[in-house]
């Protein structure tokens, strides 16, 4: 059987770093949507009803691109798939040396394969995909890689507590900052 799609690329630690971003911690039960066009590829999750995340993973990151039927569809192609164990597989390839990472996706055997190619040393590793509903990606008009979204009533009512940044009524806005280093007191 042919693949539907075959991908290879020298950005393991890339791609790891931005599906990372998508699976909350210690979850390995995140499922997700797997959705591959012409553009690129974008993995779209959503947790709980609060949490919606999607990464896009360039056509550019890729230094072969093989998808099957690229043009008949504007759909293209998708399937559901656990990305805490997506993100497992990628994590025990990623090293330190020079490695290409091919992913293929067959739908008749219900699985993407990943394979990383280091030197002499080739390990496989499959992933079974999986019947799931679709989840809608996260629009993202600034074009970066990675979009997370928090959808909170809870959030929301806090949020409505702070003055907003403008004196316009009917647009209010509030600017937000966050910092990943504690406080300096």
């Amino acid at each position: 059987t042919h693949a539907e799609l075959l991908v290879s690329t020298e950005a393991t630690k890339t791609i790891t770093a931005l599906l990372a971003s998508l699976v909350l911690k210690h979850e390995k039960a995140t499922l997700g949507w797997c959705t591959v066009h012409a553009d690129g590829i974008t993995f779209s999750v959503a947790a709980a009803n609060t949490l919606r995340g999607t990464v896009t993973l360039p056509r550019a990151l890729f230094s072969r691109w093989n998808l099957k039927n690229e043009g008949a569809s504007q759909e293209g192609l998708g399937f559901g798939v656990n990305l805490g164990i997506l993100l497992e597989c990628l994590r025990v390839f990623t090293g330190n040396e020079q490695q290409t990472l091919n992913m293929s996706y067959n739908g008749d055997e219900a699985c993407l394969l990943l394979t990383m190619v280091e030197g002499n040393a080739v390990t496989d590793c499959r992933v079974s995909t999986l019947d799931v509903e679709e989840i809608e990606a996260v629009t993202n008009p600034h074009g970066s890689r990675a979009r997370i979204v928090l959808d909170s009533k809870r959030l929301g009512d806090a949020l409505q507590d702070f003055h907003s940044v403008s004196d316009d009524k009917e647009n209010p806005r509030l600017r937000l900052r966050i910092n990943l280093q504690p406080p300096q007191v």
